[in-house]
């Protein structure tokens, strides 16, 4: 049976749970091939389901672009989003 979550969302849970509260995440769902079992670090990208808080909502348009860069942070070069 394969492990259903990709290897380095588990390797860096930490870090990512840092940058979603730096950036007002309120929850942050994984989906697809980075959830099923089916992630190859060949070939993957990650899918998310990104749920901000309701108090950032005026400023939602530069919250969304700046966190997928400091969450790419987490890996450094070589992963996409």
């Amino acid at each position: 049976m394969s492990q259903a979550l990709a290897q380095p969302l588990i390797e860096h849970r930490d870090a990512i749970a840092r940058v979603c509260r730096e950036h007002g995440v309120e929850r942050l769902e994984a989906f697809g091939s980075a959830a099923d079992g089916r992630f190859d670090p060949a070939r993957s990208d990650f899918d998310f389901i990104v749920t901000f808080s309701a108090a950032l909502q005026p400023s939602i348009a530069a919250t969304s672009s700046a966190w997928p860069m400091s969450l790419k942070d987490c890996w450094g070069a070589g992963w996409t989003f």
